[in-house]
């Protein structure tokens, strides 16, 4: 640089008017100005930006920590869910399981009641009805036949003994029927008919007597047979399963609207911290907006000591006082 043109610092303070003058330029004001305003408000604008970058550190370190809080407890929860829903199905499994042996072991019961009842209804058929009486009718006719022909044969052996008998025993019917005719009366004959009447009607009524017992039988046996099958059917129901299904159904909606609720508040806190976020990013900006401006009480609080201007402004000294902020362009 040649000598004709002045640098710029000894423009701003040449040595030899360093403490003259008092008439200062709005240029060389606002140069001063800002550089003072700058180096006081440097110190505070770092230390801010240091708190700043503090706050961002530890709110990225609180949502980091609330994000692993919130994993470990979406773990937990999935993990409580599925082992719940494990357990469900185990129970449900336990309760089908036992039903299914209840089920096969009742079946297997009804099966074997029916079975007696059968056979013993098939004894009963074949103790008093037609059947028994045709199957001794039967067996009579075959021992009669079998003592016909014996008969038959020993007739053919005896007929001579048979007619000597014979004539025996008309002989022996001839004396006989004088004998009953002697001993034999009317009241004899009534007192006999009337034991024989007697008889038939005893045994009568032994028989209603049976035949009523048997049907009181079978009448208590069918309620009970009706009230097994109907204990039967009880136990069989499907009732407590779907009871279990609905229960487990309604865990897994509390469970669900727990989880809802959780997640709804966690977003509503989110949303909060960033509205604050966000105001507190708009205030912090509109701060450092202000601070870019130098207001005119602290110019005036500058121009009330005049030796603070001399080191920036004494090069700069026209025959009249002027205050820098009464200069005017």
């Amino acid at each position: 640089m040649s000598s004709l043109t002045p640098t710029r610092a000894n423009t701003l303070s040449p040595p030899n008017t360093a403490t003259n003058g008092t008439h200062i330029t709005r240029a060389d004001y606002q140069r001063w100005a800002h550089e003072d305003r700058n180096h006081s408000s440097a110190t505070t604008t770092r230390a801010e930006r240091e708190e700043r970058r503090k706050f961002r550190l530890q709110e990225k370190e609180r949502w980091r920590t609330h994000g692993t809080e919130l994993r470990g407890q979406q773990k937990q929860q999935m993990t409580e869910t599925a082992e719940q829903v494990q357990r469900s199905k185990e129970y449900n499994a336990g309760i089908g399981q036992n039903l299914r042996h209840r089920q096969e072991s009742l079946r297997q019961m009804r099966e074997a009641q029916q079975k007696k009842w059968a056979d013993h209804g098939y004894e009963l058929t074949q103790t008093y009805t037609i059947k028994a009486a045709q199957n001794n009718m039967r067996s009579l006719k075959a021992q009669n036949a079998g003592i016909v022909n014996s008969m038959h044969a020993k007739r053919a052996d005896h007929e001579t003994i048979v007619e000597a008998q014979r004539q025996q025993a008309q002989e022996e019917r001839r004396e006989r029927v004088e004998k009953i005719k002697s001993e034999t009366t009317d009241a004899v004959t009534r007192a006999a008919k009337k034991a024989f009447v007697d008889d038939r009607w005893d045994m009568a009524d032994n028989q209603r007597e049976r035949s009523e017992a048997w049907r009181k039988q079978r009448k208590e046996q069918e309620l009970q047979y009706l009230e097994s099958a109907l204990a039967i059917n009880a136990a069989t129901s499907l009732e407590p399963a779907k009871a279990a299904r609905q229960r487990d159904k309604d865990e897994r909606s509390e469970a669900a609207l727990a989880l809802r609720n959780k997640t709804k508040t966690m977003k509503e806190q989110a949303e909060k911290d960033a509205m604050n976020g966000a105001s507190a990013k708009h205030t912090i900006h509109d701060t450092i907006h202000t601070l870019k401006f130098i207001p005119d009480e602290d110019v005036k609080r500058t121009t009330e000591n005049p030796e603070r201007l001399k080191p920036f402004f004494s090069f700069r000294t026209p025959s009249r006082r002027t205050a820098p902020h009464e200069v005017s362009i």
